[in-house]
C-alpha cells in the first residue's frame, strides 16, 4: 500500500550521570518503498440494447487514502441525449485500500438503424498527486436494429399496356 514518506520526531532526555545530550531532537523519515499508483480507464464496447456502458477506472496499486477524480463524457459520433446520457463533472472516488471504481453510463436504445457510434469518457482533476496514465476511454455502441434492405423484382410488361 502506497502511503507516501512518513516522519516522526525523536527527543532525548534524562541522560545517565556522565552523558551529555548534544542534539536533543531529531526527525526520522521512513521512505515508502512502493511507487505512487497511476490512474487509468478502460475502453468498452456495448450493444445499444445493453442498457448501460460500464467502464472501470483503476489504480495500478493500493493507496492508504481514497483517490477522487472528475468524469466527463464527450460526443464523438454518438450524441448525448440521443445515444447516451452525458456525465458532466461527476466526482468518483476509489476508497482507500481499493484499486477500482465502476463508472456506469446509460445507453439510449432507439429504433433507428445506424452504424456503430462512439463517445469519449474523460478523467481529470485527480487528488493525492496521482498521475493519470490513460485519461480517455472510448465507448463504442453497436446498433441493435437490422439494416434495412430494399429489393426489386424483374417485370415483363406488354408494350401495348403503356405504363408499368
Amino acid at each position: 500500500i502506497y502511503e507516501g514518506d512518513e516522519t516522526f520526531n525523536v527527543e532525548l532526555s534524562n541522560p545517565s550521570s556522565n552523558a551529555t545530550i548534544i542534539k536533543q531532537k531529531a526527525v526520522v523519515t521512513i521512505d515508502d518503498d512502493e511507487s505512487k499508483p497511476e490512474l487509468s480507464i478502460t475502453d468498452v464496447t456495448v450493444h445499444e440494447n445493453d442498457g448501460n456502458a460500464v467502464l472501470t477506472a483503476t489504480l495500478s496499486g493500493k493507496m492508504s487514502k481514497s483517490v477522487s477524480f472528475k468524469v466527463n463524457t464527450m460526443d464523438n459520433t454518438a450524441k448525448a441525449g440521443q445515444d447516451y446520457n452525458a456525465i458532466i463533472d461527476s466526482l468518483y472516488t476509489i476508497p482507500a485500500k481499493s484499486t477500482s471504481v465502476s463508472i456506469t453510463i446509460p445507453i439510449i436504445n432507439d429504433d433507428v438503424s445506424e452504424p456503430e457510434e462512439s463517445f469519449s469518457v474523460l478523467l481529470s482533476d485527480v487528488n493525492e498527486g496521482i498521475i493519470i496514465s490513460k485519461s480517455t476511454a472510448i465507448v463504442t455502441i453497436i446498433d441493435d436494429e437490422e439494416i434495412p434492405s430494399l429489393t426489386i423484382t424483374d417485370m415483363v410488361i406488354n408494350e401495348n399496356v403503356g405504363v408499368a
